[in-house]
């Protein structure tokens, strides 16, 4: 019989940082018996302030933001995703991600993380409020200005 396998996890304290791992990670044990993955969870601002430096000696798995990509990849404090067998699943989640979110995990040629969400800004109006939306800068700093 194999050895159970426990590991922990770190992510932020927000339902778009936290139920995709933990619905993954009951994913992922109903399919690798003798798994388990345990996730912490952190406000954003003490997940901001404690150095990924110190998570990745801490936790097994982490989720990161894609400004930290480039100090994960030149310190070598995670390990990239390609390259260990799995090139054609990410071929496939690269496809399916929004605009940029998948690539901008991606640093010096390597993937170091995946998209789990996507902040899309998209820009709205209502037509009982405005004749028509701004198309240009001047003119949402003059509608801002107009309240």
């Amino acid at each position: 019989m194999a050895e159970a396998v426990h590991l922990t996890g770190m992510t932020w304290d927000h339902s778009r940082g936290y139920d995709p791992m933990v619905a993954t990670s009951k994913a992922y044990a109903d399919t690798h018996p003798g798994v388990t993955i345990t996730w912490e969870k952190r406000s954003l601002q003490a997940f901001a302030d404690r150095p990924i430096e110190e998570m990745a000696h801490t936790y097994d798995l982490m989720v990161i933001d894609h400004p930290h990509v480039g100090e994960v990849a030149r310190n070598g404090l995670l390990m990239a995703l390609d390259g260990i067998g799995r090139d054609d699943e990410l071929k496939t989640l690269a496809a399916q991600s929004v605009g940029v979110s998948h690539p901008s995990y991606e640093f010096d040629g390597r993937q170091w993380a995946l998209a789990i969400d996507a902040a899309t800004p998209v820009a709205a109006f209502r037509p009982d409020r405005l004749d028509a939306a701004p198309t240009r800068w001047d003119e949402v700093v003059a509608l801002a200005r107009k309240g």
